[in-house]
């Protein structure tokens, strides 16, 4: 069983990008549903705990900016994947977020506690890059634009902006040592509310239809951040982190099934190598640790 709660976070996080890609509709759209579902499971979690949760107006505002932080990088997450392929997207994704999280974990929090950790975590970076290189561009169907070509460093710099923000999301709250039990549901109202403000700023309408059905984007987002939380109780936060960056594996093997199934190619070695190294880059962070 505790095996299984170790990669349920990764689990979670790996399906959802595969569910809103699939579900469709504008990002917004994506944002919305999933943020409700992450809304209800906020109050369902603080009203059944059985820890304390404190709550004050430091933990809230802490708590409601890192849900902020989250709604803007996942909004930008969203975009690029509106345009291009989960296996492009999320392995580029995934692996800057560990990036980001590592750097700022080291440079703010002082997580590298020796040259030897510092040489390890930079190894671990360069192996993440050379993996994300590996991963195959996008191939989604056969009529692209000669604009298209543009697009890729487009959804580079649009993924880079999400996942700082994202960073942000996990790096924030830890500035402030605040216990994860008592930042989830100012983190959701957070998300929530910097959602309605996106959508309302970029005049949005949304497809009730869509929203429903990204509730279930939502519920697999919701089933590994609680996850993710219940993991740290055991080993460090920064670890868990790590763990639930396995996404990218169950991301890129499901799109490859999919692809697969509707008659797409894909570079098969490409994809096997970039996750060597993806996950030998995990395995140097998780030792530097």
């Amino acid at each position: 069983m505790q095996i299984f709660m170790m990669f349920l976070p990764a689990l979670g996080w790996g399906i959802m990008p595969i569910l809103a890609k699939k579900i469709g509709g504008k990002p917004e759209d994506q944002l919305l549903g999933t943020t409700l579902a992450a809304l209800v499971f906020s109050f369902m979690f603080s009203s059944c705990s059985n820890t304390h949760i404190n709550f004050n107006s430091l933990i809230f505002i802490v708590g409601f900016l890192s849900g902020a932080f989250w709604s803007i990088g996942q909004l930008l997450q969203f975009i690029a994947l509106k345009g291009e392929s989960v296996s492009q997207v999320m392995p580029l994704s995934n692996g800057t977020q560990i990036i980001f999280v590592t750097l700022s974990g080291g440079i703010l929090l002082n997580e590298w506690h020796s040259l030897i950790s510092f040489i390890v975590s930079i190894v671990g970076i360069v192996s993440i890059l050379v993996g994300i290189k590996l991963f195959p561009a996008t191939r989604e169907g056969q009529n692209k634009t000669e604009n298209s070509k543009i697009a890729p460093l487009k959804v580079m710099i649009i993924i880079l902006i999400s996942s700082f923000s994202l960073c942000l999301y996990i790096i924030f709250p830890k500035l402030f040592q605040i216990k994860n039990e008592s930042l989830i549901l100012p983190q959701a109202i957070g998300m929530f509310v910097t959602t309605l403000v996106i959508s309302n700023l970029r005049k949005v309408k949304y497809n009730k239809k869509l929203v429903s059905k990204n509730i279930l984007t939502g519920v697999a987002w919701s089933i590994a951040n609680f996850s993710l939380f219940r993991l740290s109780e055991s080993v460090s936060i920064s670890f868990a982190f790590l763990l639930s960056q396995l996404a990218v594996f169950i991301s890129v093997i499901l799109n490859s099934i999919i692809a697969y199934t509707n008659g797409e190619r894909s570079d098969n070695k490409k994809i096997v190598f970039g996750m060597i190294f993806f996950l030998f880059g995990i395995l140097f962070f998780s030792i530097s640790k």
